[in-house]
């Protein structure tokens, strides 16, 4: 069931981006996905956890493509490739981390905690980003039409 959530969630993010502009897409996707982190912390069900897990999962992988794109848009095209391997030596570096951390908060505290903590983390990014972009104008957009996200600087 998992693999299947995160197909529909790559293939929900095109979709997503033609009607919420590419920058609104990522807080819309981060912050839905957050309510569902919150559920799974809290839920004593484990159909309801498991439902929460999936809706999560399916958001998170809408947004990780569009914020890739976002992210090497900020790039001269002759560095991307370079950009992308930090981006993902950086992604699996935490992860890397974060799934240690996890299983020992886990292992002391239960999944209540971690959790917890993994919402405030990416509800910190959330807020981060909002305010790092609310005035760009591809925040602001919401037609069918998305406008270039950064103008191409010439030197």
């Amino acid at each position: 069931m998992s693999n299947v959530v995160l197909t529909l969630g790559v293939l929900l993010a095109p979709w997503l981006v033609r009607r919420a502009g590419l920058l609104r897409t990522i807080p819309i996707t981060v912050g839905g996905s957050l309510v569902f982190l919150v559920i799974m912390a809290f839920a004593h069900n484990i159909i309801i956890a498991a439902l929460a897990f999936w809706m999560r999962a399916g958001l998170m992988m809408c947004s990780t493509p569009v914020t890739d794109k976002f992210c090497l848009e900020l790039v001269p095209p002759d560095k991307r490739s370079v950009a992308h391997n930090i981006l993902q030596m950086a992604w699996t570096g935490s992860w890397a981390v974060s799934t240690a951390l996890g299983g020992w908060l886990i292992q002391k505290t239960g999944f209540t905690l971690p959790m917890v903590l993994t919402a405030a983390i990416y509800g910190i990014y959330l807020a981060l980003f909002v305010l790092s972009f609310r005035h760009h104008p591809a925040m602001r957009h919401s037609g069918s039409v998305c406008p270039p996200t950064i103008p191409a600087q010439h030197d």
